[in-house]
């Protein structure tokens, strides 16, 4: 808005016609089917070009015969670390009355627990703030019922670290494979060279324009 009043385009075309194409979408929680522990991470790209930004969420859980699954997908907008976090916890959660889900973000555990402790001024804290609009989701799933169990595990350990300080093997791994997912899901929303390179240059303009 600011390059506006020096007659300068705040983006061009092609990086309004890729935002476009994506904003409007709203993603729906996914019911995955999930029975067991569900291991869950988020990513977002660009977190320093919040106008490009995307957040993804990914949920890994082991099959009856001792195989990894996982589900990855987009985060709701406006993207946020905190938000994919969150978003992966809900996908992992839709449609079961109660589980036990790992996270590594200790913002996203404490909140959960905080729902869990039936504080109302805590509760009124989630459900007012910049992700209300998750949290309130979080209610309507019942993940401040008993039946949840949520843990938080030390994140982007090797092995030998994680053994040292308590991790199980599979907490390990199953928090791995989910940072794993989260990441190569956010690199296939990047967008397009040209789109990046366009946007750098207008902020480069705008950074022009304010020193005139």
């Amino acid at each position: 808005p600011l390059t506006r009043d020096f007659g300068i385009p705040v983006w061009p075309r092609s990086v309004l016609q890729w935002r476009a194409s994506w904003l409007d979408s709203t993603p729906i929680v996914p019911q995955l089917g999930i029975a067991g522990t569900a291991y869950t991470d988020g990513s977002v790209t660009l977190p320093r070009t919040p106008w490009l930004s995307r957040g993804t969420a990914c949920v890994v859980w082991k099959r009856s015969d001792g195989s990894w699954n996982l589900w990855a997908g987009e985060a709701p907008w406006p993207p946020a670390s905190a938000r994919s976090e969150l978003w992966a916890v809900l996908a992992a959660t839709s449609g079961r009355a109660g589980g036990t889900v790992v996270t590594d973000s200790q913002t996203t555990w404490a909140g959960l627990v905080g729902l869990q402790s039936h504080n109302q001024a805590a509760r009124r804290r989630l459900c007012t703030g910049s992700m209300g609009d998750l949290w309130q989701i979080a209610l309507r799933q019942g993940l401040d019922h008993p039946a949840w169990t949520f843990r938080w595990v030390p994140a982007h350990l090797t092995w030998p670290q994680a053994e040292a300080v308590g991790v199980s093997a599979e907490d390990w791994a199953g928090n791995a494979k989910a940072d794993h997912g989260a990441r190569v899901a956010a690199s296939r929303l990047l967008p397009p060279r040209a789109v990046a390179r366009e946007a750098r240059q207008a902020v480069e303009d705008q950074a022009l324009a304010l020193r005139v």
